[in-house]
């Protein structure tokens, strides 16, 4: 059905530009095609050439009107498929280098932060990036739903940096699950219990990142950091 609306919106469009050409042009081509003035033939008169020149400035602004009409009407059009894939694999790698670096910084401490203090505006710009990835992911590959429905997944309160860091392992897990799935291995074979997996794993990410994303800022506004 949406594809059949998709071609109608086409068709319509192109049909407003017919009937515009065929609307505007006869009459324009009038003037053009008039032959002017021979020797002998009467010339016109300064009203009637003032006339003349007042109804073409008038077909000139409804030609420029129609234009810009059909400019404002037309669908937005899809990206070609070569971006449509450049953009996935963007997507797919930028999820998991953003996921590997928000991971190392949260369980890793370095030179430069020994306590392993977290850093949540740092944090919260990585979930925003890592939503924005999966959810265009999942728009994108328009992977197939599962038959049968399945509970959501679990999710517990955010009230401590422990369950903060509980919470992140659990979206960590979604993320490797998905990137290592055996659909990406091998994209010549149809598994159709492996892609439906891919879907409910992207829709973990999305629903597991925002809601921690919600949960961190708020918790960074009432703990001390290293709490």
């Amino acid at each position: 059905m949406q594809q059949h609306r998709a071609r109608l919106t086409v068709t319509l469009t192109i049909l407003f530009a017919l009937a515009a050409s065929f609307w505007i042009c006869p009459a324009t081509d009038l003037f053009a095609q008039q032959p002017g003035p021979r020797r002998g033939d009467r010339r016109e008169t300064p009203g009637e050439r003032l006339r003349r020149e007042r109804h073409e400035r008038q077909m000139a602004e409804m030609e420029l009107r129609s234009v810009e009409k059909l400019g404002k009407n037309r669908p937005a059009e899809k990206p070609p498929e070569r971006l449509l894939y450049q953009q996935i694999n963007e997507d797919f790698r930028r999820m998991q280098e953003v996921n590997n670096q928000m991971m190392r910084a949260i369980f890793q401490a370095t030179p430069s932060n020994p306590s392993n203090t977290i850093d949540f505006k740092h944090l919260t710009r990585s979930l925003t990036e890592i939503n924005k990835r999966a959810s265009r992911l999942k728009s994108n590959l328009r992977l197939p739903k599962e038959e049968a429905e399945r509970p959501p997944h679990a999710t517990h309160d955010i009230l401590t940096i422990e369950q903060l860091k509980q919470s992140l392992l659990m979206l960590d897990d979604l993320v490797m699950s998905f990137i290592d799935n055996p659909t990406f291995e091998n994209p010549g074979v149809v598994d159709l219990e492996q892609s439906a997996k891919a879907r409910r794993d992207l829709e973990g990410i999305v629903e597991h990142s925002q809601l921690i994303k919600m949960k961190a800022e708020k918790l960074g506004k009432t703990d001390q950091p290293g709490r």
